[in-house]
């Protein structure tokens, strides 16, 4: 994506459950720009004022120079040699968990509303994407935590299907 659109740095930003500290996830960097991805880890949003405002009603935050922002984004930023980013909001049952960007570092785009959208398209499917895999990561998390809950019991527990009686789950002093 970042090649097809000419951009220095594409990446996604995904915030913490309480929503006070966002971290730079997945980051892919144009030949010559410097990565960030180390830089960006549990970044607090009280460091960088109410960010979320910058977003308008559709998710969208355009910023063609970055020195018309407030002075602690602007430093942030600056320090990642941004000249201009376009960042599409990841939204969650009215939630905001982050974004996907792109930055430029050579120039002051212009971004054409054909470019808007297909980025804003393209961030999107790789939100629901990516918000569908976070919460494979919990489930499983939460599977495994009940095992581990089972397995230490000084009881016999297993499951099986109802219908075809097939061994569903044993736990460890059941095994034993």
């Amino acid at each position: 994506i970042g090649k097809k659109f000419g951009v220095s740095r594409a990446y996604v930003l995904e915030d913490s459950r309480d929503g006070r500290i966002t971290s730079n996830t997945f980051e892919w960097c144009n030949r010559g720009v410097r990565p960030e991805i180390e830089n960006l880890k549990c970044v607090p949003y009280a460091e960088i004022g109410n960010y979320q405002d910058n977003f308008d009603e559709n998710g969208i935050f355009y910023c063609r120079d970055i020195k018309e922002l407030p002075d602690e984004q602007y430093g942030i930023l600056a320090n990642q040699d941004i000249q201009s980013m376009l960042q599409c909001a990841i939204w969650d049952k009215g939630k905001f968990h982050g974004f996907v960007g792109f930055d430029d570092c050579d120039i002051h785009r212009l971004w054409t509303q054909e470019q808007i959208d297909a980025l804003v398209l393209i961030s999107e499917m790789l939100s629901v994407f990516l918000l569908k895999e976070r919460a494979q990561e919990k489930t499983e998390r939460a599977a495994n935590q009940m095992k581990t809950v089972l397995d230490n019991q000084n009881l016999w527990i297993y499951a099986i299907d109802k219908e075809t009686y097939e061994l569903l789950y044993i736990n460890r002093q059941t095994q034993q």
